[in-house]
């Protein structure tokens, strides 16, 4: 078993604080074994480290704790309507994604600012798949795309809405302007980069990216994707085929 040195365990609070873990539940977490704690240590991707950590602070206590009990801390930044809604929001979550991103949604800053955070945490917390939750979240989080009024149609339209008609006039309405249509084509181009890239490069992954990029192109009334893995790959091997032929 490998033991853990002072510098990793440093490393290792430190990233623990940069995702918002408190002291008493960092102290927690230190009761581990030091295999557990170096396999915790060892996880690269940010979100299945936050959210493993969140289900390892989850075990053995109410569903969701950590980020209630987290809440809890922040209640006087919150109406108390607002703040009893958050509560609603979290405590009604079926996946541990959807609570983590509807939490980071409540406490967002630029969200409050807006009024907005509760509607986009409802939203999130709505998705069926971790990918959309979290692309939802990304779009919301979009100043510019909130100033001019299309964030929460197009976090609607990620979900997945009955309302979808209606979502897609308002955003077309405002993209009628050609300078608006430039910005937020720029936007979705840089939103969309990772997914664009795991399309083509990530097998397993082809349904649910083709999925948003179809609802991101139908926002800009175009299609974004344009490379077809599965059909560009057999006419690679048709062709290499042939030319050993």
């Amino acid at each position: 078993m490998v033991i853990m040195d002072t510098r990793q365990k440093i490393k290792l609070i430190t990233r623990l604080r940069d995702n918002k873990v408190p002291q008493n539940k960092i102290d927690q977490l230190f009761t581990l074994t030091e295999k557990e704690l170096n396999r915790i240590y060892n996880i690269s991707n940010s979100d299945l480290f936050a959210s493993e950590i969140t289900k390892i602070l989850n075990d053995n206590e109410e569903k969701y704790s950590f980020y209630l009990d987290d809440l809890k801390q922040f209640k006087n930044k919150f109406s108390k309507n607002d703040y009893e809604d958050a509560i609603e929001i979290i405590k009604s979550c079926n996946q541990q994604f959807n609570a983590r991103c509807a939490y980071i949604a409540i406490r967002n800053e630029l969200l409050q600012q807006y009024g907005l955070n509760i509607i986009s945490a409802r939203l999130i917390s709505m998705a069926k798949k971790e990918i959309t939750a979290e692309y939802a979240l990304k779009v919301v989080n979009i100043s510019k795309l909130i100033e001019l009024g299309i964030a929460i149609p197009m976090a609607k339209l990620i979900i997945g809405t009955p309302d979808k008609e209606e979502c897609l006039n308002i955003i077309r309405e405002v993209l009628k302007d050609e300078n608006n249509l430039k910005e937020v084509t720029a936007i979705i181009d840089k939103v969309t980069f990772h997914l664009r890239r795991n399309l083509i490069t990530v097998p397993g992954h082809e349904e649910a990216a083709t999925e948003l990029l179809n609802v991101f192109g139908e926002i800009l009334n175009k299609p974004l994707i344009s490379i077809y893995p599965k059909k560009t790959k057999k006419r690679i091997r048709n062709k290499f085929s042939k030319s050993n032929n």
